[in-house]
């Protein structure tokens, strides 16, 4: 079989690869907690809850310094064997991981804001911007969740998209998202 692997310019940099990987790492352990922490009751709803928060803070964090690295370095060029469709629907799935990765933690954090109680980040207490409000603190909890889904579905797609074009193309796309040998950032 010959599978068309990436060469060091066809590749993200090493930075850009941290981020990904670790952003992937902190999604798929997140999702998780947050459908466990849900029905609990007391003491273990509060540190979970908590936990949940100080790690998607974390996140929201790693996801703005990755957007600034994007920003400021180019990704690479998508393989030439690509045909348009591809080309545009990996742009797409990439806006849209963005966005939602955006706007999932800002709605968490509002709703936080709007529960009643303080939103700390590993036991610092972050900054209070709302007031107890229940109809509030719904509105932006269904975002949060609704943002959780088109996550679930994108990571779905994304990975599929890679399965796609091992199988049926034999361009390995992780070797593009794989840690350079040499220390090229």
């Amino acid at each position: 079989m010959n599978i068309k692997v990436m060469t060091v310019g066809q590749k993200y940099t090493n930075i850009a690869i941290f981020f990904h990987w670790v952003t992937a790492i902190f999604i798929m352990g997140l999702f998780p907690l947050g459908w466990y922490m849900v029905d609990l009751e007391g003491a273990d709803k509060g540190y979970y809850y908590g936990l949940h928060k100080s790690l998607g803070l974390t996140i929201y964090t790693l996801i703005l310094m990755r957007i600034f690295w994007r920003v400021k370095n180019k990704p690479p060029a998508l393989p030439n064997e690509f045909n348009l469709f591809h080309k545009r629907a990996s742009h797409l799935v990439h806006r849209m991981f963005y966005s939602f990765l955006v706007l999932m933690p800002v709605a968490g954090y509002l709703s936080s804001s709007f529960s009643g109680y303080k939103t700390k980040w590993f036991g610092i207490e972050i900054y209070y911007w709302g007031w107890k409000d229940e109809a509030l603190n719904s509105v932006f909890s269904q975002i949060h969740v609704f943002c959780g889904y088109i996550l679930i579905l994108l990571v779905i797609l994304h990975v599929g998209a890679v399965i796609f074009h091992f199988l049926s193309k034999k361009i390995n796309l992780i070797s593009r998202m794989w840690f350079h040998n040499n220390i090229n950032v």
